[in-house]
């Protein structure tokens, strides 16, 4: 906690000097482009609005987003994840948030192709969320992992 306010206190005094956030491995930087783009090529996009100072978002991610049988779940669906990083206001993720009808974090957000998007609940689990992804992301022999408990299980609309 106290070195985040160091970092946020550095990056006040001197410009610049704040490190650009590093993105867990399988994770894009949100654009709108980029999941407009995804869109259009007819793939499913998990969008993650989160946060640094966000605590839920800190947890959501280390109990289920960044787990790597979660990575390995979503990388067999061929979902797109788009990390839209908040940490410091950026006017193309705040557009977005709205566009969403949202204001605060976190925000999870599944778009898939020919469908409703799916907004999961603030606070992940892991159970609900694998659950969810079986339920709402299009398997295809192509994309789906062999091993996967997601691969054995006919989908549901």
């Amino acid at each position: 906690m106290v070195l985040a306010g160091v970092t946020l206190a550095t990056a006040a005094y001197f410009p610049g000097t704040a490190a650009v956030p590093i993105l867990p491995d399988g994770w894009v930087r949100f654009s709108q482009a980029t999941l407009d783009g995804a869109l259009v090529q007819g793939k499913s996009v998990l969008v993650d609005a989160t946060a640094d100072w966000c605590a839920t978002c800190q947890v959501n991610e280390a109990a289920v987003l960044l787990r790597p049988d979660v990575s390995a779940l979503l990388k067999g669906y061929g979902v797109v994840r788009l990390r839209a990083d908040y940490t410091r206001p950026d006017p193309e993720i705040q557009k977005w948030l709205a566009s969403v009808g949202r204001a605060g974090l976190p925000v999870y957000v599944l778009y898939r192709p020919g469908r409703q998007v799916y907004f999961f609940p603030e606070i992940l689990t892991d159970d609900t969320f694998t659950r969810v992804m079986e339920a709402q992301t299009p398997m295809s022999p192509s994309s789906c992992l062999p091993a996967s408990r997601a691969c054995s299980r006919p989908m549901a609309d």
